[in-house]
């Protein structure tokens, strides 16, 4: 017998790209309607976080069970901790030296704070 669609939950792989799919989808929309009143992309990313950790949804049990279940969140969240790894990366090396000089005398007190 031929099944159409697959419990995702039953397969890894299949949920792991559901948590991924969910997640980008959230993160351009919030974007998106963050961008009408001048917000930068990461806001977004970062309220999106916030409303899918124990903060918002978390306390939901059919939101915690069905999407996030307690097996996939390793696995999720070492993807997601190397993708914070690279975005930090390649935002350092962005980084204009050339500019932290010519502004070190309020670049030194932030950093220190």
């Amino acid at each position: 017998m031929v099944v159409l669609f697959e419990d995702p939950r039953k397969l890894p792989l299949a949920t792991f790209l559901m948590q991924v799919f969910i997640t980008l989808v959230v993160c351009k929309i919030l974007a998106k309607l963050l961008s009408y009143i001048q917000q930068p992309q990461v806001i977004g990313q970062i309220i999106a976080g916030i409303l899918f950790g124990p903060s918002v949804l978390g306390h939901i049990r059919g939101w915690s069970e069905t999407i996030w279940l307690p097996s996939s969140l390793p696995a999720f969240q070492l993807i997601a901790n190397l993708g914070l790894l690279f975005f930090m990366f390649f935002l350092g090396l962005e980084l204009d030296l050339g500019q932290i000089k010519n502004s070190w005398k309020t670049t030194i007190p932030i950093a220190c704070a």
